[in-house]
Order: C-alpha cells, then structure tokens, then sequence
C-alpha cells in the first residue's frame, strides 16, 4: 500500500480533503451500483427469455 504523510494548514483544509474524498467514494459507489444493477437485470431479462 502506498503511504505518504500530507501536511494540512487548519483543520478546515483536513476538512474539506476528508469531505472530497468521501463524494469521490460515494460517486465511485453509485457508478458501480448502476452498473451492477444493469447487469443483474440483463441476467434476468435473459433467463426469462429462455424461460418462455
């Protein structure tokens, strides 16, 4: 893992750094979500069309 020390001014910098990170996450979550959850309901439009 790579590991660097970053020096913050305030707190408020750390502050601001944490709460940017934390919407880059949950971005990243949701994309993933999405594209999960396209693929599980392909899957089941799939299995229902060889069910017919």
């Amino acid at each position: 893992m790579n590991q660097k020390i970053i020096h913050f001014n305030s707190m408020e910098e750390l502050k601001d750094k944490i709460e940017r990170q934390v919407s880059e996450l949950e971005n990243k979550i949701e994309l993933h979500s999405k594209l999960i959850g396209d693929k599980i309901r392909e899957g089941e439009k799939d299995n229902s069309e060889e069910l017919s």
